[in-house]
């Protein structure tokens, strides 16, 4: 998909498709089969996604035949969707939160959208977004067992680079750490 033919807006919470959507990203997250135990699993849910500091958009293009059907928000289909969570700009213990940094959550495209540039765009959208709100870094975690390898190569290739825990997160041997200076 080109980048011309999707649109990214704000979440709509009443959108059946976005509900679904989300519930998908939170039955991948704390799958059994992913090998990740309950307590260290960090994913938003849908009454998280919509604190103050959090923004979630959603990436919608026209429908294919192995896309999925159109969401209520008209004839686009919606592809995925991604939040920025501003975090505080007080250092914690590990010291990596001294200046106005946010968070990279629920980052999640439809299965028949992916290796499409969906998830590259929704990215680049939530970069441009943190960077125009004055964040100087933007963090993420995710999983390191066998489920969340491609998801490790997508950061990477990004530029998100490896790091310690941040802010509240304790160390925890199924969480991948991952920092990118804006």
């Amino acid at each position: 998909m080109t980048a011309s033919s999707l649109t990214i807006r704000k979440a709509d919470f009443a959108d059946p498709a976005l509900i679904s959507l989300i519930k998908i990203h939170s039955a991948y997250c704390n799958s059994p089969d992913n090998n990740v135990p309950g307590e260290e699993t960090n994913v938003l849910d849908i009454v998280a996604l919509q604190q103050p500091n959090v923004t979630l958009w959603t990436v919608h293009g026209l429908p294919t035949a192995s896309s999925p059907s159109p969401s209520t928000t008209g004839t686009e289909a919606l592809l995925g969707c991604g939040a920025l969570k501003t975090l505080p700009a007080s250092a914690s213990s590990n010291g990596h939160l001294a200046e106005p940094c946010g968070e990279l959550k629920s980052m999640h495209t439809t299965a028949a959208s992916r290796r499409q540039g969906v998830g590259a765009q929704m990215l680049d959208y939530i970069m441009s977004e943190a960077r125009r709100q004055g964040l100087k870094r933007l963090y993420l975690e995710t999983g390191t067992t066998e489920a969340f390898v491609a998801t490790n190569r997508f950061y990477a290739r990004h530029g998100f680079e490896e790091c310690g825990p941040y802010g509240d997160y304790p160390v925890q041997k199924n969480s991948c750490f991952r920092v990118k200076q804006l």
